[in-house]
C-alpha cells in the first residue's frame, strides 16, 4: 500500500481550520466543512486499492482526510467504525458488481438496512458520530428533514447508538415521494433513540416528482 498522506485541516468560510474529528459534531449551519487541500490520488494508489474489498476501500479514503496521530480516531478506532457500519448489510461485498454481459457490469447499492444508496454513507457517519460523542462523554439530537428516503436511512444509522438522538420530519402532503411504503419505514423504526413526525405544510420548493 502507497504511503499515508498528510491530511489537511478542514474549514468553512469564516471560520478557523479544524481537524477531521472536530467538524462532524458541529453541524452544516453556516456552511459545510471543506479540506482546505486535498492530495492527488496517484496511479499507483488507485492501482493497490483495485483489490481491496468495499469496506477496505473506505478505509484508506477516509485516512486520507483524518491524521495518523489524531487522538480521536486513530487507525484501530477507524477500522472498527467501518467495520461496526456495514455489519448490518445483507451482503458481505457491501457494494456488489454484477455482470450483465461481457462490457457491463452493474453496481449494486442497495445491501444496506434500508436499501437506499444512502446506507454506505449514513452508516459511517452515524458510527463515526458514536465514537466522537463518546470519547468526550457528550450527547447530540440529529435533526433531519426528508421528503423521501433520506430520514429512514438516517434512522437505521444511528439506531440504538450510544450519545445520539434523532428527529425525523417528513411532509404530511404535497411531496409523492414520501410514499406510504417510506412513511412505515420511519414510523415503524422502533428504538428509544429514534423519533419521527409529519409535518402538515407543503414543501417551500416542489418535489422533482411534483413539478
Amino acid at each position: 500500500m502507497a504511503g499515508r498522506p498528510t491530511a489537511s485541516p478542514a474549514a468553512r468560510a469564516g471560520t478557523h481550520p479544524r481537524a477531521h474529528s472536530g467538524t462532524p459534531t458541529r453541524g452544516t449551519i453556516g456552511g459545510m466543512y471543506w479540506p482546505a487541500a486535498v492530495e492527488p490520488v496517484s496511479p499507483r494508489t488507485l492501482s493497490a486499492w483495485e483489490s481491496l474489498s468495499y469496506p477496505r476501500l473506505c478505509e484508506e479514503v477516509l485516512k486520507r482526510f483524518i491524521a495518523a496521530d489524531d487522538p480521536d480516531v486513530t487507525p484501530l478506532d477507524l477500522a472498527g467504525i467501518v467495520s461496526a457500519a456495514f455489519s448490518s448489510f445483507g451482503d458481505a461485498e457491501v457494494v456488489s458488481l454484477r455482470p450483465l454481459s461481457d462490457e457491463l457490469h452493474v453496481a449494486e447499492l442497495w445491501h444496506g438496512p434500508t436499501l437506499a444508496f444512502k446506507d454506505l454513507g449514513m452508516s459511517v457517519l452515524g458510527r463515526t458520530l458514536s465514537h466522537l460523542l463518546r470519547r468526550r462523554r457528550q450527547r447530540l439530537t440529529l435533526l433531519v428533514g426528508t421528503s423521501g428516503d433520506t430520514g429512514s436511512s438516517a434512522m437505521e444509522a444511528v439506531r440504538g447508538l450510544e450519545g445520539i438522538e434523532i428527529l425525523v420530519l417528513y411532509p404530511l402532503q404535497g411531496c409523492p415521494s414520501t410514499s406510504p411504503a417510506l412513511q412505515s419505514m420511519q414510523s415503524h423504526a422502533i428504538s428509544r433513540n429514534l423519533a419521527q413526525s409529519r409535518v402538515g405544510a407543503r414543501p417551500s420548493r416542489p418535489c422533482r416528482s411534483c413539478r
